[in-house]
């Protein structure tokens, strides 16, 4: 399961980028079945999740047939939010074993170490979120645009703000500024060769 396959594949989809191709791309790579669950999720806590078919007592993954899942709030994400989460929670699928939130307690334990960033070391769950953040930036915006985007900005400068790259991509305007770092192609290239960002 490779995500320089599916990072490959999203290079060449305009922008913005839409969530189905990506869907689409990554089960045709992983030969998985991939099912969107809408359900009632507080956002303060949690704006959506993935499902592996792993987790046969939960009562969504038992509801779908053992499909992988990725679960959805009815409302509280705006539209920016709701693709980039939902992107996100797709790329579980390429999680290592150790990486996958199977539990209930496993995903308690996620919750806590997210309020507690720091504190202590980061577990295998938090290191396949980790990835999954870095793999949802690199099928969102395409390497050709972030260059665009790069030499945009600096013969724009202040005139190119965050707001108006999270409008172009459709992301959260807080994660923008991720697009500039200098370990941005590192962080991507460590996620082609199976290390974690």
């Amino acid at each position: 399961m490779s995500y320089r396959t599916l990072f490959d594949a999203c290079q060449s989809l305009p922008l913005h980028v839409k969530r189905k191709p990506v869907r689409d791309t990554l089960c045709e790579i992983t030969g998985i079945k991939l099912r969107i669950v809408k359900t009632t999720l507080d956002v303060r806590v949690c704006r959506g999740m993935y499902l592996s078919p792993r987790n046969t007592t939960h009562r969504i993954v038992q509801q779908v047939g053992g499909a992988h899942v990725v679960v959805m709030p009815r409302e509280g994400n705006n539209h920016c939010w709701e693709r980039f989460v939902e992107v996100k929670e797709y790329m579980h699928v390429l999680d290592s074993a150790d990486e996958a939130t199977d539990t209930g307690e496993q995903f308690d334990r996620l919750l806590a170490e997210f309020t507690t960033a720091g504190q202590f070391a980061t577990s295998s769950q938090m290191t396949g979120e980790i990835k999954a953040f870095w793999r949802a930036m690199g099928a969102l915006c395409p390497e050709h645009v972030r260059q665009e985007l790069i030499a945009e900005k600096e013969s724009r400068g202040a005139d190119l703000t965050d707001l108006a790259i999270a409008l172009r991509l459709k992301i959260p305007e807080q994660y923008v500024p991720n697009l500039f770092e200098p370990w941005y192609l590192e962080n991507q290239g460590h996620l082609f060769d199976g290390r974690h960002a």
